[in-house]
């Protein structure tokens, strides 16, 4: 799972063979690292650019924690002290594994951190298999797999301040946790523990659906199943979001990093074929 990028990331007929080595990677165990990739925001997207077409959020060219959007290669999330925090990627604990941005229809696919300016101490990326830990718990606990299959839920961010001058927004989608394809095999996850609004559900479903969260998120944060390894200056991190949820250590401030959502047009299906395939851990 991990690569060495050197130069040929920068020379063309290179890079299109790097694309797809990145790609089959993520496809089959849903994420992969790449090492020696340009250190500096100038060239973030030359990374960028080997995986897909770059999808623009709310958030802009990048997820800023300050929330200017010059949309220059200046506009990169900076992890500093701040007197308010209103996104939790700011925060100096340890965040859970989760899967970003679940109060949208269409949940970021591919995901991209490059690492400009390493934290002194901490920070360290954690992932986590979710395909493995579905079907684990499709294992373990099949009637509360098919609760989590069935049942709609519903994922929801308010944001009351996005930047200076803008109206406060409120994010709400609705949809089952844990999807299925036509073969009835799990090809997507949806997983954000903070981001789930109220149950809202006829009285006679609310226990047994609490109950197969529990269930569910007590294997999904199982430390067996958990991976972390630290990122430098130049290292890059690609993954499944649909997929592999992330987390990191916690982090002491001067960690500085990009944060590019990408769409995984195209090149889903060999990770299909992949389904919880292998051991503990995020790379499946």
């Amino acid at each position: 799972f991990f690569f060495q990028a050197d130069e040929g990331i920068r020379d063309p007929l290179w890079s299109r063979g790097l694309g797809d080595v990145y790609k089959r990677q993520v496809c089959d165990y849903g994420f992969c690292k790449v090492e020696g990739a340009p250190g500096s925001a100038q060239e973030a997207d030359r990374l960028v650019e080997l995986v897909g077409t770059k999808r623009i959020t709310h958030y802009g060219d990048f997820e800023l924690s300050n929330k200017k959007m010059s949309n220059t290669p200046d506009d990169i999330a900076t992890l500093t002290e701040k007197d308010s925090i209103n996104n939790v990627g700011d925060i100096r604990q340890a965040l859970q594994p989760h899967c970003d941005e679940t109060y949208r229809t269409s949940t970021i696919g591919i995901t991209i951190f490059q690492v400009f300016e390493p934290s002194t101490e901490g920070g360290h990326p954690t992932l986590v298999d979710g395909f493995e830990a579905a079907r684990r718990f499709h294992k373990e606990f099949p009637d509360d797999f098919e609760e989590l299959v069935r049942t709609p839920l519903t994922g929801q961010r308010f944001d009351p301040k996005h930047a200076e001058g803008e109206l406060p927004r409120w994010y709400r989608c609705t949809l089952p946790m844990i999807r299925l394809d036509e073969d009835q095999e799990v090809c997507g996850i949806r997983v954000n523990e903070r981001q789930i609004a109220p149950i809202d559900l006829p009285y006679d479903q609310v226990v047994p659906t609490y109950r197969a969260l529990q269930k569910f998120l007590k294997i999904v944060y199982d430390p067996s199943l958990m991976i972390s390894f630290p990122l430098t200056k130049g290292d890059s991190l690609i993954f499944n979001n649909q997929r592999v949820l992330h987390g990191r250590t916690a982090v002491s401030y001067t960690h500085l990093r990009a944060h590019e959502t990408r769409e995984d047009r195209g090149w889903r299906g060999r990770g299909e074929k992949k389904r919880g395939g292998g051991g503990g851990g995020g790379g499946g």
